[in-house]
């Protein structure tokens, strides 16, 4: 070992490398509970292209821990999390464009129970379409991203090519991956007043910051974000927690005045989500 080149070439030791190993660090489901806690799962499409006919919450409404259900009718503000030309919902409106899409939001008196009721929560679809999922079935069906994006080319390659000793031809597949996060996306929100306190395991502050203030219709000044670990990133905490953070906001804001303090916990696929609402000195 070249010791010239220390300290660049020697082993350190991770800052929060004990903390994380005894499990004394604090993740955002870590935060300390309210006893008067809700909780939420999220009804997600079963298809992956067709239109939302409506939702029917009559044996969801029978179960002795129903409190709520949300849809893109108790947004406030924006029904999307992503900004720009081409906005995400954060609960399906009209159309449904990916299977597992967030239709709506159960909200119960425990998780098992808000689990068990968004199964009970029927969604209807009208003119369910064959999902397009290849490149292949992309081009045959013409069926294109709207955004015409600018291609890089370097060099004239129909003139490079001939003049190659060897030219190498085929193709080239790679799956998605799955990540496996220490946390998965979490979300806790706290309502003060006119103000939200917004915990997230985020790579994008601003982002959620401004998902949150779009959703509510209020200005991002009234949304503070904080981040206390973000439990493993790998890029999969930069699109998505705005999603999830702008649902518990929703969901915070909705049902603010029945509960002093409220404490979600929904899935979607893997994602967890936490939100609370009421008085943060009840919480710490």
């Amino acid at each position: 070992m070249d010791e010239s080149a220390a300290p660049l070439n020697q082993p350190c030791e991770r800052v929060e490398g004990k903390l994380q190993a005894s499990g004394e660090v604090l993740f955002v489901d870590d935060l300390p509970k309210h006893p008067d806690e809700a909780y939420a799962a999220f009804v997600l499409s079963e298809v992956a292209s067709a239109e939302l006919k409506g939702i029917n919450t009559t044996k969801a409404e029978e179960h002795p821990g129903f409190l709520a259900i949300l849809t893109d009718k108790d947004i406030h503000g924006a029904n999307s999390f992503v900004p720009g030309k081409c906005p995400e919902e954060i609960f399906a409106s009209k159309s449904i464009e990916y299977a597992g899409q967030p239709v709506a939001l159960v909200v119960a008196d425990s998780q098992r129970a808000a689990n068990e009721i968004a199964k009970l929560v029927s969604v209807e679809y009208f003119d369910v379409r064959k999902p397009i999922l290849t490149l292949e079935e992309a081009i045959e069906t013409k069926n294109f991203h709207p955004e015409n994006l600018p291609l890089n080319i370097i060099g004239n390659t129909e003139a490079a090519f001939p003049k190659c000793d060897h030219v190498i031809t085929g193709e080239i597949k790679s799956g998605g991956q799955h990540h496996f996060y220490i946390e998965p996306l979490t979300c806790f929100v706290v309502r003060e007043e006119h103000d939200y306190k917004v915990f997230s395991s985020t790579q994008s502050t601003k982002d959620v910051q401004n998902a949150v203030a779009n959703a509510l219709a209020i200005n991002t000044a009234s949304v503070d974000v904080q981040v206390t670990r973000i439990g493993g990133g790998f890029g999969g905490k930069y699109q998505y927690p705005p999603l999830i953070a702008a649902a518990a906001a929703t969901a915070a804001r909705s049902l603010d005045r029945y509960y002093d303090c409220i404490n979600f916990h929904a899935y979607l696929v893997i994602v967890f989500i936490s939100i609370a609402s009421g008085n943060p000195r009840a919480h710490f």
